[in-house]
């Protein structure tokens, strides 16, 4: 049997293994995943709790946006790679007038 002391380090080092390697952001329409975006900025609030930020400008995930997700492990630009870590539900219809500034808080907690 694992102790419980035992357990929080584990969680410890995959929360440290994990929330330092979310580097993308995805977009999903109703026919799946069409853009990919890489941080604009990664801003470390505590060694658990990180605020992602991505910019798109005009040109770029336009579209009627269904769902948002964050990726690491792996993860690019290309559409499918790496690890999606979390996923959000919105609807946000973007066309080329459209900036987009979205701030995605993770925490990660036991």
């Amino acid at each position: 049997m694992i102790t419980s002391q035992g357990n929080a380090l584990v969680l410890n080092e995959v929360i440290a293994e994990t929330i330092d390697k979310i580097t993308i952001m995805s977009l999903r329409d109703k026919n799946g995943e069409f853009f990919r975006k890489l941080a604009t900025d990664i801003t470390e609030v505590s060694g658990v709790k990180n605020v992602y930020t991505f910019y798109l400008n005009e040109n770029e995930g336009n579209g009627n946006i269904v769902e948002v997700g964050l990726h690491g492990n792996g993860a690019t630009t290309t559409l499918g790679s790496g690890m999606c870590y979390a996923t959000q539900s919105l609807i946000i219809n973007k066309d080329n007038t459209q900036s987009l500034n979205i701030d995605w808080t993770v925490e990660v907690k036991q």
